[in-house]
This record gives structure tokens, C-alpha cells and sequence, in this order.
């Protein structure tokens, strides 16, 4: 995409890299490669930090999720998580990762599969399942 959100998300990438984060993605519409002309810029930055910002920065819209190694990594073991954080990391686009935190991420997302939370993902679905029936 050429209207300069790539540009926007490194600028972006480098102010979180001095913040103390540790790897920051690309994540979203943005990565994959089909954003729209009203998507947002999509960020996660490994380490400690705010857990969620909203921003615009030279008129685009920019979400950071501030998210810790561990944070994710449990992430891939939630069986309510791992259908949203897996396909999220597999697209990721690394902005920032000098020490290949990131990519060490990227490549347990690749490697992820449902079997290994196959048991989990039963229960946690009975136990929505029966959450909303008792709200009915």
C-alpha cells in the first residue's frame, strides 16, 4: 500500500522501540495486505507498556497493543485467544526486532496447531456455552 502507512507504522515502530519494547509487528488489514483506505494501522510491541493505545498519528489511525513475551505465548494456549492470535502472528510483519523476539513468536504461530488445545478448546466452549444459557 502506497498512501504512507508503512511509513507511519516504522515511525511509530522506532518511538515504541525507545519506550523499552523489545520486537514491535505489524499486525492486521496492514500486514496481510488488505487494508482499505479507512483501515488502521495495527501494532503489538513486545515488553512492558500501556496494555492498549489509540491514536492518530499524521492522520491515520494507530492501535498499539503492549503485550509481554509470556502474555502471548499464553495467548497460543487460549483456546478463546489462539483463533485470533495465531492467523495475527502467522501475517505478522516485524517493524522492530533486534534480538529476533518477534520472530521467535512468529515461528511457534506457524508451528501452533488446534490438536495441542484440542481438550481445553471442548471445555471452554461448553463453559460459554452454558454462561450464556444460564443469562437466557
Amino acid at each position: 500500500m502506497s498512501d504512507g502507512r508503512l511509513e507511519i507504522a516504522a515511525k511509530v515502530a522506532a518511538r515504541l522501540a525507545t519506550k523499552g519494547a523489545h520486537a514491535v509487528a505489524l499486525v492486521g488489514s496492514l500486514a496481510r495486505g488488505d487494508a482499505h483506505e479507512f483501515s488502521d494501522i495495527d501494532i503489538t510491541a513486545i515488553g512492558e507498556g500501556p496494555e492498549y493505545t489509540l491514536s492518530v498519528v499524521d492522520a491515520a489511525l494507530v492501535s498499539v497493543a503492549w503485550r509481554t513475551t509470556m502474555q502471548l505465548r499464553d495467548a497460543f494456549d487460549n483456546p478463546l485467544c489462539a483463533g485470533g492470535i495465531v492467523p495475527s502472528w502467522r501475517g505478522a510483519r516485524m517493524l522492530h526486532d533486534p534480538n529476533g523476539v518477534g520472530a521467535s513468536i512468529q515461528r511457534h504461530a506457524h508451528a501452533w496447531q488446534w490438536e495441542t488445545i484440542h481438550s481445553q478448546s471442548e471445555r471452554a466452549v461448553a463453559y460459554e456455552i452454558v454462561g450464556l444459557v444460564e443469562e437466557v
